[in-house]
């Protein structure tokens, strides 16, 4: 696995957690809106609206680590494509 690969992979992994674990957050944070008004215990929906809240905080910061990667992936493609142009011009000059 070279090294534009692994950075595609972390990306792709780290975006997909992210958003899944993002999306967790909020469907936990919406029922313990619903449980509130509804009348459940306070420990209840405080327990559950604070784990949710935890899950949407952990997701941002996964989420926003993968751009780290994407950035990373960006900026090994461009050096890529930097030095295949130079090859290129080599051999055009000669």
């Amino acid at each position: 696995m070279n090294r534009i690969q692994k950075f595609r992979f972390r990306w792709l992994l780290q975006g997909g957690i992210g958003a899944v674990i993002l999306g967790v957050g909020l469907a936990l944070l919406t029922e313990a809106s619903f449980m509130r008004f509804t009348g459940a215990a306070f420990w209840n929906w405080f327990l559950l609206g604070t784990v949710a809240l935890s899950l949407i905080v952990a997701a941002l910061a996964i989420f926003t680590d993968s751009l780290r990667f994407r950035i990373a992936l960006l900026k090994a493609k461009k050096k890529i494509d930097k030095s295949s142009v130079k090859k290129k011009k080599k051999k055009n000059k000669k």
